[in-house]
């Protein structure tokens, strides 16, 4: 009993798992990225609700970036100080349902995503001197499951259809130490990307044409004996003719 209802249970469960299909997309990759401030768009494919009922949303947003910093020391004395490049990204969208999750989050408080490249942590710079970082780099990146926000399920219409997305970036340049004395410059770029995966159970499709029935080895055994006697009754009034 318990090898049956195990055997009907993997057997539910790979039915189930062969009816659920997942479609993705992706916007922006590889990431492009352009001197900050930026300001980036895509075009979000929204779910077709005619290809089946619409049961998880994934959505992925990245960030990736660079700068480059250079300090200089404008005092008669030593400075000792730490710089970093800090991008806070922040994205809206045209759809209800994507704007309002996006409002959660603070583009300066609570960013959705956010690059802290670190140039300089306590470097000594000589009176009159100025030090360059060199190139430093950066990445984020947050996933939105609807698992955790539900309305994202109703990233759906019938026939499919579009959501403008845009992405836009905060750029500050923090200074710790030099008591005013230090100026400062940087060169700064960045870019965004968007993927979005829907998985849901495709709807129902018509039945497939009845196969053709092929006889089985018992039919065409009979079927080969009822010719062979009616061949041998044919022979048999012949003969009786003559």
């Amino acid at each position: 009993m318990k090898k049956l209802l195990l055997a009907s249970a993997l057997a539910a469960l790979g039915a189930s798992q062969a009816q659920a299909a997942v479609i993705s997309y992706d916007y922006g990759v590889p990431i492009q990225e352009e001197r900050t401030e930026i300001s980036q768009s895509f075009n979000l494919d929204l779910f077709d609700s005619n290809l089946g009922t619409l049961t998880g949303v994934t959505f992925t947003a990245l960030t990736t970036g660079t700068t480059e910093l250079s300090l200089t020391n404008n005092a008669a004395q030593n400075q000792f100080v730490g710089a970093r490049t800090e991008v806070n990204l922040f994205f809206t969208a045209d759809n209800a349902i994507l704007s309002a999750i996006f409002s959660t989050f603070n583009p300066f408080s609570n960013p959705i995503l956010q690059l802290d490249m670190v140039a300089f942590s306590g470097a000594l710079i000589p009176p009159g001197e100025t030090i360059h970082s060199g190139e430093i780099t950066g990445s984020d990146q947050i996933t939105l499951s609807s698992n955790d926000y539900a309305s994202l399920l109703g990233l759906q219409q019938t026939g499919g259809g579009q959501s403008l997305i845009s992405c836009q970036s905060i750029t500050s340049l923090i200074v710790q130490g030099g008591g005013g004395n230090v100026s400062s410059s940087q060169e700064t770029y960045a870019g965004c990307a968007v993927t979005v995966s829907y998985q849901y159970e495709p709807a129902s499709t018509p039945p497939d044409d009845p196969p053709t029935q092929v006889p089985e080895p018992t039919t065409l055994a009979l079927l080969g004996l009822g010719l062979s006697i009616a061949g041998f009754s044919t022979g048999a009034m012949r003969r009786r003719k003559r």
